[in-house]
């Protein structure tokens, strides 16, 4: 068997108008009514406070209608759809329209939060794209280079070789500025080159050039 409970429809009148209420409730009628009067008071909740205003809470009164037993509280608001209708309350709406622009507004607060949801998702899913495309990308320019690297390796150091042969060389050679010794210019010219340099950093070594320069300000001063 079906439990069921028991169900109030009621109507509250305003003494002063024939503005009529109807509505429904599964507690006791004063609760229902306390419950009204703190909504009324602080002026949330119905349309209908707005009607009942000028008047007064205390041309207010709540009267039973009917009880029903009911399953649950649809079962009950199709009592109060048939006695709004009967008496042609000011409700703004029957019971079953509240009910379906309260689901429609749920519904559409879903939709909303549903597609802030989807469009949230979709910046993750660009941002670790673009993170995962970035990493790649810097990752392919290292290997590249490092590629590079070693297919110019070999040929750095037969460079650095041949400089390093012939700077042995013209330094031992070496007499005055004026007068350098055969392949001067091309050690000097290698000098130039960066990976050279660093060479010549790394060995804390002066340039041929920065030699020649040197030796020519100290006889140029003697004179």
């Amino acid at each position: 068997m079906t439990d069921t409970r028991t169900g109030h429809i009621y109507k509250i009148v305003c003494s002063k108008s024939n503005d009529v209420y109807v509505g429904s409730t599964l507690n006791a009628l004063r609760t229902r009514m306390a419950q009204h009067k703190r909504a009324f008071a602080s002026g949330n909740g119905l349309a209908i406070y707005s009607a009942f205003k000028q008047h007064g809470w205390e041309s207010l009164h709540m009267i039973l209608i009917d009880t029903y037993e009911v399953v649950d509280r649809k079962h009950l608001m199709m009592y109060e759809t048939l006695w709004f209708n009967k008496l042609k309350g000011i409700n703004k709406n029957t019971p079953f329209q509240i009910k379906k622009k309260v689901t429609a507004k749920v519904d559409m607060a879903s939709q909303s939060t549903k597609r802030e949801r989807e469009l949230e998702r979709e910046k993750v899913r660009k941002a670790k794209a673009e993170a995962a495309a970035k990493s790649r990308a810097e990752y392919l320019d290292a290997v590249e280079a490092e590629a590079k690297l070693k297919a110019a390796t070999p040929f750095i150091r037969s460079k650095q070789q041949e400089w390093y042969a012939e700077r042995k060389r013209i330094t031992r050679e070496y007499r005055s500025p004026y007068k350098l010794p055969a392949g001067s210019a091309k050690v000097i010219e290698l000098e130039r080159d960066p990976e050279i340099i660093k060479s010549l950093v790394s060995y804390r070594m002066p340039s041929l050039q920065e030699i020649i320069d040197h030796d020519i300000k100290i006889l140029e001063s003697r004179k």
